[in-house]
């Protein structure tokens, strides 16, 4: 279960985090344009490496995303860097670097979202936003 999710210099967010999320429904609300969906997008590059540059907050050089679980966090940099650090509890980090556009395994396996490959088409259906 995702219990902690934070950004910084991405998107709208310049530092923003959820926590103390619990299992089962979590509902994220605010105002139109407030950065919301923004959250959504920061745990798909998170989990499934979809990143777009222009989600670097402007004038950053980079963004950053930490998810933190029961299994551990993974912290993502992305924009000028492509820098990952995956925990699992009790273990040591590891970092990974230039993995380019695929998932990394093991930070899916921490965050717990994992797509669904339906014939040609890899979804992710944990997790949706309005666009």
């Amino acid at each position: 279960m995702i219990q902690k999710v934070e950004v910084w210099d991405f998107e709208c967010h310049e530092h923003s985090m959820l926590a103390d999320l619990s299992p089962g429904l979590n509902l994220i609300y605010g105002e139109s344009d407030s950065g919301k969906s923004s959250l959504v997008r920061a745990l798909k590059v998170a989990a499934y490496n979809e990143f777009d540059p222009s989600c670097v907050r402007t004038g950053a050089k980079n963004c950053r995303i930490r998810v933190e679980t029961e299994r551990g966090y993974v912290m993502v940099t992305r924009g000028k860097d492509n820098l990952w650090e995956v925990c699992k509890t009790g273990q040591i980090p590891q970092h990974f670097m230039k993995i380019g556009t695929n998932v990394l395994p093991d930070a899916a396996e921490v965050i717990g979202l994992h797509k669904v490959e339906l014939g040609d088409l890899s979804l992710s259906v944990n997790i949706m936003d309005q666009s």
